[in-house]
């Protein structure tokens, strides 16, 4: 299984002279592919419409230079997250054949293409924090837009709005998507907030004030469940990392900054949203004494509601669901009069209700395997700087995936591809895949 999940059959020796080939041959287009890949992870976490289109540039690219970068690209599709993605893939192909809303099933089967976000960065791979980096603006232009729409609806200016309910501002973002993107910008910025120093640290924190601003401010109260659950990881990965640099888990020190950040966090948050969280918290202190009334009309009813019709079609169909697309379909075979959504606003219990034990085991091998990469090449100092970023953006956005099925929205599932294309189990200059040292060397 390790071999597996770590890609050992990588051959590590062809894939490094590939690289050289394709710099050697083409150092502008080196160059271009670097500025195209930035501008669209900045462009991917924009409207909708931008997410869809913000690769294109980067796809036509990819193949003007086939030529020269053509070589690197086996040892992209062949790593473990690819032919993980692929096979779940031709899994929920097959469980499209008892599905009972095949239409829909392959509408659900579409944002598995985002996978292919890992390839079109390969080439450029060796500059992942551009890319990183391009991606932490991309967030906070999405931040600006929040502004925007706070400030359109004071002054009554119609064009900087988007329509969103009262106490609801998520900027360009819907409010669900936008907590779940905002819990994953949340994870680039810990790694530097708890575990960084000097300039990065200082920089990390600012964003991370900002990006805790926004994430309250959506109105999303699974995200704020998932972002906090990402702040404990975070931290208790970050008391792993300073014993090992000094035989201490938390001095003193790191207490009052880390006190005075919280502090501020929370401080950031009710002056963005104060409102909002007070009346998104009473909602939801009424909403769930409703349900356990048997009153599963409300939001946080209708989410429990489908979480348990979830459970219903596990039990009924264990080890290969009811069919890729097929949730609500089935549930309505069940009670015609069931109030669900096309999923079942959690992304392992829709995995495990239409694709299976089958489809569950090949999501969580994509998870562990892109998780496992994102660590490789991480040591004591590193892993308290923006290269620790993205595996613990992945972490955040499968924590949000409880409460979102983030795989099937095209943004959020946008993301995940970028995140796992940055997070190979081997790049160039790293050792071969089966023979690196423990991540964070502790």
């Amino acid at each position: 299984m390790r071999w597996l999940i770590a890609g050992g059959w990588v051959e590590t020796d062809k894939a490094e002279r590939a690289f050289e080939r394709m710099h050697r041959r083409d150092r502008v287009g080196d160059r271009v592919h670097l500025a195209l890949a930035m501008l669209g992870a900045a462009c991917l976490v924009g409207p909708t419409s931008v997410t869809e289109l913000a690769f294109a540039p980067v796809l036509v690219f990819f193949f003007v230079r086939a030529f020269n970068a053509g070589p690197t690209w086996i040892h992209w599709l062949g790593q473990p997250v690819m032919l993980g993605t692929l096979a779940l893939a031709a899994w929920q192909g097959v469980a499209l054949a008892w599905s009972p809303d095949k239409a829909l099933g392959l509408d659900q089967m579409a944002p598995l293409r985002w996978v292919m976000l890992g390839v079109l960065i390969w080439p450029v791979i060796e500059r992942r924090r551009w890319i990183i980096g391009a991606l932490i603006v991309g967030f906070v232009v999405g931040n600006l837009s929040q502004v925007g729409h706070a400030v359109g609806r004071a002054a009554e200016i119609g064009w900087l709005t988007w329509p969103r309910l009262p106490y609801r501002n998520s900027g360009w973002w819907d409010p669900v998507v936008g907590g779940s993107l905002l819990t994953a910008a949340l994870g680039l910025h810990l790694p530097a907030v708890l575990m960084g120093r000097g300039k990065t640290r200082a920089l990390a924190i600012t964003l991370s004030l900002v990006t805790v601003a926004g994430l309250f401010a959506t109105g999303t109260r699974g995200a704020w469940i998932a972002s906090i659950a990402l702040v404990l990881v975070v931290f208790v990965v970050s008391l792993g990392v300073r014993k090992a640099r000094s035989g201490r888990a938390l001095s003193v020190h790191t207490a009052w900054v880390g006190a005075i950040v919280a502090l501020g966090a929370l401080a950031a948050a009710w002056f963005a949203a104060g409102e909002t969280i007070v009346t998104r918290a009473t909602e939801a202190r009424h909403e769930i004494a409703a349900a356990m009334d048997g009153d599963y009309s409300t939001d946080t009813g209708r989410r429990i509601a489908m979480a348990i019709w979830a459970a219903r079609a596990i039990a009924a169909h264990p080890v290969i669901g009811v069919g890729t697309g097929g949730y609500h379909a089935w549930v309505r075979e069940q009670d015609p009069h069931a109030d669900v959504h096309d999923h079942a606003h959690n992304a392992l219990l829709q995995l495990a209700a239409t694709s299976g034990l089958v489809g569950v085991a090949l999501g969580v091998f994509i998870i562990i395997a892109g998780v496992r990469g994102g660590v490789l090449g991480l040591d004591r100092e590193s892993v308290g700087t923006y290269d620790a970023g993205p595996v613990f953006s992945l972490v955040g956005l499968v924590l949000a995936g409880a409460f979102d099925a983030v795989h099937l929205d095209s943004q959020t599932a946008a993301l995940l591809g970028l995140l796992l294309g940055l997070c190979p189990c081997w790049r160039p200059g790293m050792p071969a895949p089966c023979a690196e040292r423990a991540p964070f060397e502790v």
